[in-house]
């Protein structure tokens, strides 16, 4: 099972189009790489708008699958999206040639949209707290940085029950993590599989530390000691803290540099701005 999206908007007007195969669609007899196959072919004429070449290639797949649900389901796509795209054509050139303006067929302005958008953003920030708050592991996977998903926009939201609201999930997530650190406890020399490494542990630790300096909270003693401790017991060591010195990084794969850069960062601005020591 797969998700494959193509997106493609017509000549006519910026319509989108989106053509979806979800989950346990398919046909059990075709198999994965049957499906696969098809779902390519289909999307490189739908790419290439040959829509007339993308309904040939359903048909040719319904002729020896009649039942398939990928071929109907993708056919009634194209189908009504084709439709849909005449119909509009056909629209547009009777009010060009009758010289009449029909707003209802114009794109909202996005005025007109702010409201709708504000209520979809809260919806989306208690889909994503409830979604982290499920699972302890997919919040401690996600680590400190999760706390910014929220207040990142909290901090500039205008006061009232948004910015409160996004305050009290950011709080919640950051005792949230505490809580789990602690129970990880303080790291060793040789961590144990799951278990974090040393510069690993200091770099969370810092991030949680800075969030409670953000939100306003006391910082609680065992996150500060513990931080301190370890920064110093690492001696300023840029291999034992990121894992390259200055003559091995041109070494690292580019996979590695964005993770590099943010530990690099999380470090300067804990120095910087103080939180480790006054």
């Amino acid at each position: 099972a797969f998700l494959h999206e193509v997106w493609h908007g017509s000549a006519s007007s910026a319509m989108p189009v989106q053509f979806g195969i979800v989950e346990g669609s398919g046909s059990a007899e075709n198999g994965p790489a049957s499906d696969s196959e098809f779902v390519e072919a289909f999307a490189d004429r739908v790419g290439r708008r040959d829509y007339s070449g993308a309904l040939a290639l359903c048909r040719e797949r319904l002729k020896a699958k009649p039942n398939d649900s990928y071929a109907l389901e993708l056919r009634q796509t194209v189908e009504n999206f084709v439709d849909a795209s005449e119909e509009l054509e056909a629209q547009q050139a009777e009010r060009e040639g009758g010289g009449e303006e029909d707003d209802d067929l114009l794109p909202p302005q996005l005025e007109e949209l702010e409201d709708r958008a504000f209520e979809a953003a809260g919806r989306g920030f208690e889909a994503m707290y409830s979604y982290l708050k499920a699972d302890d592991e997919r919040l401690w996977k996600v680590g400190e940085q999760a706390v910014g998903i929220f207040w990142d926009v909290g901090q500039i939201a205008e006061p009232g029950p948004r910015r409160e609201r996004l305050y009290e999930i950011s709080v919640g997530l950051t005792r949230g993590l505490l809580a789990k650190l602690r129970s990880e406890g303080r790291p060793e020399e040789e961590p144990g599989e799951g278990k974090l490494g040393r510069a690993d542990w200091l770099i969370e630790a810092l991030g949680q530390l800075w969030w409670w300096f953000e939100l306003g909270l006391e910082p609680d003693p065992w996150l500060l000691q513990g931080c301190q401790e370890e920064f110093l017991a690492l001696k300023g060591s840029m291999e034992a803290l990121v894992g390259y010195s200055s003559d091995t990084l041109a070494q690292a794969d580019y996979s590695e540099l964005c993770d590099i850069l943010t530990q690099t960062w999380t470090l300067e601005r804990s120095l910087v701005c103080g939180i480790l020591w006054e």
